[in-house]
């Protein structure tokens, strides 16, 4: 346990330094081999080193993200002769977690929900997958909380409605006070040819782009599309010890480039803390990220010694 805290701590310490309010995600292989270094300029060597930062800034914003909801992850990767890294979204799933909320949809494939952008901020549509639903005071389903974005369905949940339940084809049905049952309405999915082409705001929805190329809509259940499963939302998709692993890289081969620029890896470690300052409005986010690393390693440790006497005397 000593030897997980140890590592643990210092690189949650190095990822607060790096950390802001953009979300991304470092999933892959980090060169780390820099010894033999190609350009001989220090100013390819310094373009080198903010591209290594850009990505422990990147994996800093995963970790600080692994509590939100259907949080989809960037990855940045090093191209050769490349100093800046590109940046990809990691789509693959989050895991289902049950809340029992009548209201809460996973989505069990590729489609995302679609809800109605307010005309004080521009109007349209926008496009999630966290399922997390709530009635407003028309009635209404919307996003997050009473204030949310509307589905954009158009389903609204009588005031006497007694429960509801939605079908894993998107079928809306709700029981009323005398035990009969009504038909409210249906949930579309939509997918996207080119997903990574999509605008991500600060807010978490996706936005549609040339690049991305116009929604396709469908039925849940439809290919790809995927079926809908109530009383679960999906969790985010950041693996934590890989993003710790990637960052204790990125952070070597940085403090390796920083010694050829003449920079000790002391000096390398206050630069860090000191350019990224603005990060520290995401502590909680880490420490509690920290907290869940730990826990997991303790029951982890906890479950190997009860079972350990049982290993024994089966040998």
């Amino acid at each position: 346990m000593k030897i997980a805290r140890l590592f643990i701590i210092p690189v949650f310490a190095l990822a607060l330094a790096g950390c802001t309010i953009n979300h991304y995600h470092y999933y892959g292989q980090a060169p780390i081999a820099v010894k033999a270094i190609d350009s001989p300029g220090q100013a390819v060597l310094q373009e080198k080193l903010k591209g290594i930062h850009t990505a422990m800034e990147i994996t800093a914003n995963n970790i600080a993200n692994i509590n939100t909801n259907a949080y989809k992850a960037l990855r940045p990767t090093f191209i050769e002769n490349q100093a800046s890294p590109t940046v990809s979204t990691d789509w693959t799933s989050g895991n289902p977690i049950i809340t029992n909320s009548s209201l809460d949809l996973f989505i069990n494939g590729e489609g995302f929900f679609r809800v109605g952008i307010d005309s004080d901020k521009g109007g349209g549509f926008a496009y999630t997958r966290v399922g997390s639903f709530f009635v407003n005071r028309d009635g209404e389903l919307v996003l997050g909380n009473a204030q949310g974005s509307r589905l954009a369905d158009g389903i609204t949940i009588p005031d006497d409605a007694v429960d509801i339940f939605v079908s894993s084809n998107g079928e809306f049905t709700v029981i009323m006070p005398d035990n009969t049952t009504s038909a409210i309405g249906e949930v579309e999915l939509h997918r996207f040819i080119n997903p990574d082409g999509l605008t991500r705001d600060r807010s978490g929805l996706y936005i549609e782009s040339e690049a991305s190329g116009p929604s396709i809509s469908g039925t849940p259940g439809e290919g790809a599309m995927g079926t809908l499963m109530q009383g679960q939302i999906e969790s985010s998709n950041v693996h934590l010890f890989s993003e710790i692993v990637e960052m204790e890289k990125l952070r070597r081969w940085g403090d390796a480039i920083a010694n050829e620029l003449g920079v000790s890896a002391k000096q390398h470690h206050t630069y860090l803390a000191m350019t990224h300052q603005a990060a520290i409005s995401n502590q909680v986010d880490l420490i509690r990220a920290m907290e869940d690393a730990y826990d997991v390693v303790l029951a982890d440790k906890e479950r190997r010694v009860e079972i350990s006497p049982s290993l024994k005397a089966s040998q």
